[in-house]
């Protein structure tokens, strides 16, 4: 019974491990934005929790504030970025988005959903038919040439 416990125990601090590990990486994951007075230029972004990464937006057009998309954004500041009904996208615009999941370990269908649901109708229709839409490990990759070809209108 020792050994059981001991190895629970092993078990409960490796997740405990795992959280943390994971809740420090997602703290680090940026937006690399310049903030201007009415626009926001975005360089980059590298994702991290879908909760804080869409009040930084929506707080952004909640200002009033134009979203230039002006760089590679992948994962949840793909969404945010690319949802945004005032933004529109440059040729160096990259959008990477992939399945949703806790910690990066267990997959959550439901909120991929909600957050391709977010998207415009063209971009939505092309990831929920890409391998990514159900792989929450790689990003998909569809730089300008791919965006101007799936939905024009969003270009600057």
């Amino acid at each position: 019974m020792q050994t059981y416990e001991f190895r629970g125990l092993r078990t409960g601090l490796r997740i405990m491990a795992a959280v943390y590990l994971t809740a420090l990486i997602s703290g680090c994951a940026t937006t690399r934005a310049d903030v201007g007075r009415d626009v926001v230029l975005l360089k980059g972004g590298d994702g991290g929790s879908v909760n804080q990464t869409f009040l930084r937006y929506n707080q952004w057009r909640a200002e009033g504030k134009r979203i230039i998309i002006d760089g590679h954004m992948i994962s949840a500041d793909a969404f945010a970025a690319f949802s945004m009904p005032n933004a529109c996208y440059t040729e160096n615009a990259v959008f990477s988005p992939h399945a949703a999941s806790t910690l990066g370990i267990v997959p959550q269908y439901g909120a991929t959903e909600w957050l391709t649901r977010q998207l415009p109708k063209p971009l939505q229709d092309k990831f929920r038919s890409s391998f990514h839409y159900y792989n929450w490990v790689t990003t998909a990759h569809f730089d300008y040439d791919d965006l101007i070809d799936i939905w024009p209108e969003g270009a600057c």
